[in-house]
C-alpha cells in the first residue's frame, strides 16, 4: 500500500469522525441575540413578561386566599415545604449533571493524552526498528494524533459552551431572590482613583437602593412563592440543558474510542501489509 494511498485513507476516516460528530445528539440550544438594538422586540417581551407574571400572581393569590378561608394552614406549610425541598433537590440534581460533565471531559482529556504520549512512543520505536515501515506508520500515526485532538476540542467546545451560554428563560424570567443578574446588570466597579472615592460610594449606595427596592417588591406571601415556583422552572431548564449537554460529551467521548480503535487496526493492517 502506498504512502499516497494511506494518506487519503487516513483523511477519509477523519471526515467521517467530523461527520459522525456533527449528527452527534445536541447538547447546546441556540441563544437569543440581545435586546438592546431591538426596541420593539425588548418592549413586547417586557410586556409578556408583566403579564404573565401577574396571571401567575393572581392564581397563587387566589389559592392562598381559599386555603387561609377555610383553615387549612396544615397544606400550606406542606406545600411551602415541598417548594424548599424541591429547590433543595432541583440544585443538586443540577450540580450531579454538572459534575458528571467534569468527569468525562476529564476523561475525554485522558485518553487523548495517552494516545498522544504513545503516537510519540510509536514513531521511535519504527524509526529504529524498521526504516521500511517508517513513512506509513508515521501517517497513520498522524491520523491517531489529528483524531485524538479532533475529540479534544470538540469536548473542549462542548463543554465550554455549556458554562459560557445565556440560555433564552433569562428573556422572560426575574427571580431577584436567587441570581445577581436581575438586579445588578452592570459590570463591577473598582477604584480608579483617590479622587473618585466619593462617587465610587455613592454609586454603589445608589446600587444598593435599587437593590433593597426590588428585594421588597417581592415580600408579600404570592409573589415570593411565584418567585419560588420560578426558580424551580429555572433549575429544571439548566437540568435538561446539563442534561443534552452530557450526553453528547458521552457520544464525543464514544466516538473517540471507537475511531482511534479503527486507526490503530488500519496501522496494524499497514505494517502487515508491508
Amino acid at each position: 500500500m502506498e504512502v499516497q494511498d494511506i494518506f487519503f485513507i487516513q483523511l477519509f476516516i477523519v471526515l467521517i469522525l467530523i461527520l459522525f460528530l456533527s449528527v452527534a445528539p445536541a447538547g447546546y440550544w441556540k441563544t437569543y441575540l440581545a435586546l438592546s438594538s431591538d426596541k420593539d422586540s425588548r418592549f413586547a417581551i417586557e410586556k409578556m413578561k408583566i403579564e404573565s407574571t401577574q396571571k401567575e400572581i393572581e392564581k397563587i393569590h387566589g389559592i392562598l386566599l381559599r386555603k387561609l378561608h377555610n383553615d387549612k394552614m396544615e397544606q400550606y406549610h406542606y406545600i411551602k415545604e415541598k417548594i424548599n425541598k424541591s429547590i433543595d433537590y432541583a440544585i443538586s440534581r443540577h450540580d450531579w449533571y454538572e459534575d458528571q460533565r467534569a468527569r468525562v471531559f476529564q476523561s475525554t482529556l485522558t485518553i487523548s493524552s495517552i494516545f498522544l504520549a504513545a503516537s510519540t512512543g510509536i514513531l521511535g520505536i519504527s524509526e529504529f526498528v524498521d526504516t521500511s515501515n517508517f513513512q506509513p506508520v508515521a501517517v497513520t500515526v498522524a491520523g491517531i494524533v489529528l483524531i485524538s485532538l479532533i475529540i479534544t476540542f470538540s469536548s473542549l467546545n462542548e463543554y465550554n459552551k455549556q458554562i459560557d451560554s445565556d440560555p433564552p428563560y433569562r428573556l422572560v424570567s426575574d427571580v431577584r431572590f436567587w441570581y445577581f443578574r436581575y438586579n445588578l446588570p452592570d459590570k463591577g466597579q473598582t477604584k480608579q482613583s483617590q479622587g473618585n472615592l466619593v462617587k465610587l460610594a455613592e454609586s454603589v449606595l445608589e446600587e444598593r437602593e435599587r437593590f433593597i427596592a426590588r428585594l421588597v417588591e417581592n415580600f408579600s406571601l404570592p409573589k415570593a412563592i411565584r418567585e419560588d415556583l420560578e426558580q424551580i422552572f429555572i433549575l429544571h431548564v439548566l437540568q435538561r440543558y446539563k442534561s443534552e449537554s452530557l450526553s453528547r460529551l458521552r457520544w464525543i467521548l464514544a466516538y473517540g474510542y471507537t475511531f482511534i480503535g479503527i486507526q490503530i487496526l488500519f496501522m496494524a493492517i499497514v505494517v502487515a501489509c508491508r
